[in-house]
């Protein structure tokens, strides 16, 4: 599969890892419960499962940290109502470009 990307895939998912632990350290600190949409693949699952683990290392682990919606085109409306239910304090969306590459190369 041809890739946008010069790193290779066990690079991309060690920086999604770093990408997530600073994320969580130095934009979420403080907040107490965040949504998370993620395009469901490796990578975009890698850095939300990251910031995830890294919220619950400096906060301590609680119900209700953090919450994962995967991203559907045909789900947008009920996960952004779903969202304002439940009154999160910030959402991080976990969305490449490169899924939508690979589409084109078809």
């Amino acid at each position: 599969m041809e890739s946008m990307s010069l790193a290779s895939l066990e690079e991309e998912i060690y920086l999604r890892g770093l990408t997530g632990y600073i994320v969580a350290k130095r934009i979420f600190d403080g907040y107490k419960n965040i949504a998370i949409i993620t395009y469901p693949d490796r990578i975009c699952s890698s850095l939300s499962s990251s910031l995830i683990s890294s919220l619950i290392s400096k906060q301590g682990y609680r119900d209700k940290i953090a919450r994962i919606y995967l991203y559907d085109d045909n789900k947008l409306n009920d996960i952004a109502k779903d969202i304002l239910k439940n009154n999160f304090d910030a959402v991080f969306i976990a969305y490449g470009g490169e899924q939508k590459y690979h589409m084109y190369l078809k």
